[in-house]
């Protein structure tokens, strides 16, 4: 992961920050990274094959987030130390935002995609409390 999936590395790294004075910490998005491997292949593979798999992913999971928050933080601190002024919203500001763009959210969350959204949902909501 190079840490252009990020907004604020995005910002940083394509230095919108040198036309853009203001920035408000939303979180808009969140992009998580999917590893996908075909049926007939994950099949063909022995159930020791299949325990290196998951355990390398559950390995790369860890490191990958770990980076995008190093990465993440030091984009806001370039922003910051190149005169941006960079707001943070307070956490009940966020929650009505995220009422706000719950109908958007919840009109083309469909199939798989919808499922998943869905579970995603919850677990922030657990994560919130």
């Amino acid at each position: 992961m190079d840490g252009q999936e990020n907004p604020l590395t995005v910002i940083f790294a394509n230095k919108m920050n040198e036309v853009q004075k203001y920035l408000a910490l939303t979180r808009p998005v969140y992009n998580p990274q999917s590893v996908i491997m075909s049926k007939k292949l994950w099949d063909g593979l022995s159930d020791e094959e299949k325990k290196i798999f998951t355990d390398s992913v559950a390995e790369v999971t860890q490191f990958q987030r770990k980076l995008a928050r190093e990465e993440e933080t030091k984009a806001l601190a370039g922003l910051k130390k190149s005169g941006r002024e960079v707001t943070e919203l307070p956490e009940a500001e966020m929650a009505k935002l995220r009422e706000k763009v719950a109908p958007v959210v919840e009109k083309y969350s469909i199939g798989p995609a919808g499922e998943a959204a869905t579970t995603l949902k919850a677990e922030l909501a657990k994560l919130r409390q």
